[in-house]
């Protein structure tokens, strides 16, 4: 991801010791130390060093500046989101949101929600009728007569109504503000920029602006007649989830911030190849992976103590594959979204993935980002008795001619590497 932000920008890689060669004032470290994930150390010469972990996008701070954090890895980051599920894959395929592999991540998605709230104010906003008790200078409606009793008086100069009024205040609308106003003083495109801002005054030809309570996406349950907004809240949800430091003081704008992790992008988009791969029929997909949060998660306990039968170590790989037949385990697979410093995987990873395989003796696959190949190779155990396969696999994340393209290779690599090993057993 190339820095767009101007020279108030301190760029930063993720998952990388970085040493901010800025001075930053004391509001400034005070912020980047408050966030929980952030990994912030000051040596005694005021020098700040800052590691991210796996997680790119923007950090604003008090003072105006903006951390960017850029990818390890080299991708295309909007067929990662659409293939994952984050966002409808419908705004992958067959369009040119203008975004390439490099550029910022706030910028892509803020490209997509600029798309999809013109298609949604296009169609209409969404509107019903909602109850209102006022004090009207004529009748409207129902007339209260209780009310109009205890707060008029003898003498009434207004009348308490009850009336039923056509209104675009909803949750659902209020969310496409909420979601708008953190994306827009993030954006380094000045289109972008201006394209938002003609955005938020299109919203306010038909809201109360400043809704009193904030909205979470994933709580508005659509219906028949909302089902087009489908695809914004999707949006909605990955801009205003995807942060740690939320808002840090209301009204400041500087300190919006958001941030992706690329672990679990990664895991998830493994987890959805794999169910592509072996497709609906024989095989159930499950782990910690799934995108939708509704798959089983561990395969159990790896060890139970002799004198208490108390069970420790409970094992969350991203996906394990067991026949719909059986409760047999017959794959396990974690992805690691890492750039080792060697030629192998790190000593945690083969331990983690031996953990697995101790559990379910079953072959296990060690999934990383393309790589160049230097990782990928088939071990075996140094055991005569031991024939379980242990894989190191690479999955191709250079960008694609297309999505449609994208998707047709990722799955075909996931399937040719997965079939070998589950139709082998």
């Amino acid at each position: 991801m190339s820095s767009a932000f101007g020279t108030d920008t301190i760029s930063i890689e993720e998952d990388v010791d970085s040493e901010l060669d800025i001075g930053l004032p004391p509001k400034d470290i005070e912020a980047l130390e408050a966030a929980e994930d952030l990994s912030v150390s000051l040596d005694s010469d005021g020098r700040v060093t800052v590691n991210p972990g796996r997680k790119i996008g923007l950090v604003g701070l008090p003072s105006g500046r903006v951390l960017e954090v850029t990818p390890k890895v080299e991708f295309n980051l909007l067929y990662y989101l659409a293939y994952s599920g984050r966002i409808d894959e419908s705004l992958a395929q067959g369009r040119d949101v203008g975004i390439s592999a490099g550029d910022s991540f706030v910028d892509l998605v803020a490209q997509l929600f600029v798309s999809e709230l013109d298609r949604v104010l296009r169609r209409g906003l969404y509107q019903e009728y909602r109850t209102e008790e006022d004090m009207e200078e004529y009748i409207r409606g129902r007339f209260d007569v209780t009310r109009q009793i205890t707060t008029q008086g003898p003498v009434a100069t207004r009348f308490a109504c009850e009336y039923d009024e056509l209104t675009y205040d909803l949750p659902i609308n209020h969310v496409l503000v909420t979601a708008l106003e953190k994306l827009r003083p993030l954006v380094s495109s000045p289109d972008l920029e201006s394209d938002l801002w003609q955005g938020r005054e299109r919203l306010r030809q038909y809201l109360d602006y400043e809704p009193a309570i904030r909205i979470d996406p994933s709580e508005i349950v659509l219906t028949r007649q909302t089902n087009y907004y489908e695809r914004i809240l999707t949006l909605c949800e990955l801009i205003l989830d995807e942060t740690y430091i939320d808002n840090l003081g209301a009204g400041h704008r500087e300190f919006q911030s958001i941030l992706l992790s690329t672990a679990d992008l990664f895991e998830n988009i493994v987890f959805r190849a794999i169910e592509r791969a072996l497709g609906p029929g024989e095989f159930r997909v499950a782990g910690d992976g799934d995108p939708r949060g509704e798959a089983e998660t561990n395969i159990g306990y790896l060890l139970t103590a002799a004198s208490t039968d108390d069970r420790i170590q409970k094992l969350y790989p991203d996906v394990y594959v067991t026949p719909r037949s059986s409760d047999v385990t017959v794959l396990v697979g974690d992805a690691k979204w890492k750039d080792p410093d060697s030629n192998r995987p790190s000593s945690s990873d083969l331990y983690q993935l031996t953990a697995y395989q101790a559990k379910v003796d079953a072959p296990v696959l060690l999934i990383y980002p393309d790589l160049d190949g230097r990782l990928q190779q088939k071990y075996s155990y140094l055991r005569d008795t031991d024939e379980t396969s242990f894989d190191v696999f690479e999955v191709n994340t250079t960008d694609a001619a297309s999505y449609e393209t994208f998707e047709e290779q990722l799955t075909d690599e996931i399937q040719s590497k997965v079939t070998e090993i589950v139709k082998g057993l």
